[in-house]
């Protein structure tokens, strides 16, 4: 059930969510009932994220399944007010804004924050979300070890992996150094502070390479780099591994990365997972996430071909 409490961009979820409208009070008079408060960034994004999240927590509810899930969407700026008067059993926040506002909040009420990169999730555990079962979230960060398998099968006998670092990407390195030691690869890094060292850099890098390991790090790839840096690559004959849809469409010969639909599902496998077991489990929701091929590039660069549609179920981490 959704109740939407806000006017703009809620209303352009449509007539797919108008048409479950219970509300709050409702769901709240059934038994093993959840009223869950969603708290959203603006945009078609975000409301792509709510759509599947709703097609999933209907669908995949575990056997036996403890009760509906009432969904009150709002803003960030009307969080503070919803929580204060209609309290919750539990708050999702989609978005970075929304993260931080939710987290400024201090609640003590089991709370999920999605569809943010790792930067801003250690940002929010720094400052003011507590180290609890009662805390998860759904992160766009791919694992390493995950990526260094993609790696091994678009480019069977990669031997060096390149990776340029930016800030937001310095502090995952050592995550990264150990995946290449046990994938037994050499992981060859270069600092990168600002747009204006990207090429320099890479120039450095790229004959020293098999592979390119791009990872969203704004001061490393936008709008005025990622174009230069595939040219580069591409006339080194350096695969490029991109984090986007978009960056395999301009020559990356594959990409990981969540979708928002990617995102609604590991929201809603979370939810599930709490309501079971009443924590939140790390890396539960890791499993949901798209593979994109470039078959041009593949060819191009005369790599073996692929089949990207059984590339998700290969990379998926064993479960516990």
């Amino acid at each position: 059930m959704i109740t939407r409490e806000h006017s703009g961009w809620l209303r352009a979820l449509g007539a797919l969510l108008l048409c479950l409208l219970c509300g709050p009070s409702t769901a709240a008079t059934t038994a093993g009932a959840i009223d869950i408060l969603v708290v959203a960034d603006a945009g078609d994004r975000s409301g792509r994220v709510i759509e599947t999240l709703q097609d999933h927590l209907g669908e995949a509810c575990p056997d036996p399944c403890p009760g509906p899930a009432a969904l009150t969407v709002v803003d960030s700026a009307d969080a503070a007010r919803f929580v204060e008067t209609f309290p919750p059993d539990m708050v999702v926040a989609i978005g970075s804004t929304a993260a931080r506002q939710v987290a400024s909040l201090g609640l003590d009420i089991p709370t999920l924050y999605s569809f943010i990169p790792g930067t801003v999730w250690r940002e929010l555990t720094d400052c003011c979300v507590a180290d609890s079962t009662d805390n998860g979230s759904v992160l766009l960060d791919q694992p390493p070890g995950r990526l260094l398998r993609l790696i091994r099968e678009v480019a069977p006998g990669t031997r060096t992996v390149g990776l340029l670092a930016g800030p937001a990407t310095a502090e995952r390195l050592t995550e990264f150094e150990q995946a290449a030691a046990m994938a037994s690869v050499e992981l060859l890094v270069e600092r990168v502070e600002t747009g204006e060292d990207v090429g320099r850099t890479l120039r450095r890098l790229v004959n020293r390479v098999d592979v390119l390991l791009a990872l969203p790090d704004p001061a490393v790839y936008n709008r005025h780099t990622v174009y230069p840096i595939l040219l580069t690559t591409y006339s080194a004959r350096v695969p490029v591994i991109g984090f986007s849809a978009a960056m395999v469409k301009a020559g990356a010969v594959a990409g990981l990365f969540m979708t928002p639909r990617d995102v609604g599902q590991a929201i809603a496998t979370a939810i599930h997972g709490f309501r079971s077991r009443g924590a939140f489990i790390d890396g539960e929701t890791a499993q949901a996430f798209s593979v994109e091929i470039n078959e041009d590039v593949l060819r191009s660069l005369r790599l073996p071909a692929v089949r990207a549609s059984e590339l998700p179920q290969m990379l998926k981490e064993p479960r516990q």
